[in-house]
């Protein structure tokens, strides 16, 4: 499968990705409130067969302390996700998968199940010194199954978050 290199160099990010793989392709929920684009890409064989991935720039969260963790921004989103979850589900409580994996040579910890909109979302602790503690997430829909979870891995796999030169 043919690939595209895709840089930003203000964020310090780069991935490979399908070149079949269309930006901009598919409507996808964001990983939090304050969520910021970086960039979001896909394929989209019909209305019910799709996948898509975005990945964004989680701004520093402004509250009674200066700053969050990133354990504490995970856990504070996880609740306000849990919350969300129960208000759309009549109080039900959502079926919760959290895995720890490494995103571009970074923690992260990705949720299933969490989204009452029905998409995955993984935070990776990326600490940048020159704008407090941002943090990263990606959010991800999967509806064409297995086929679409593997060229997934293969992205995750292929991010650097290196300073390009």
């Amino acid at each position: 499968m043919p690939f595209k290199e895709y840089k930003n160099e203000y964020e310090n990010l780069r991935f490979t990705y399908p070149k079949e793989f269309t930006v901009d392709c598919c409507e996808l929920p964001k990983p939090t409130t304050k969520s910021q684009i970086i960039i979001s890409m896909g394929i989209k064989e019909s209305n019910d067969k799709y996948g898509v991935i975005g990945i964004y720039n989680e701004p520093n969260f402004q509250t009674e302390k200066s700053d969050y963790t990133f354990d504490e921004f995970v856990q504070r989103q996880k609740e306000i996700l849990i919350s969300d979850y129960k208000i759309v589900n009549n109080g039900k409580e959502p079926a919760i998968i959290e895995e720890q994996t490494i995103v571009g040579g970074k923690f992260a910890v990705r949720f299933k199940g969490l989204s009452w909109k029905g998409n995955d979302i993984i935070f990776i602790n990326q600490y940048r010194g020159d704008r407090n503690n941002n943090y990263y997430s990606i959010s991800i829909m999967n509806k064409m199954g297995s086929s679409f979870e593997e060229t997934l891995k293969s992205i995750m796999d292929s991010i650097s978050f290196a300073k390009m030169r």
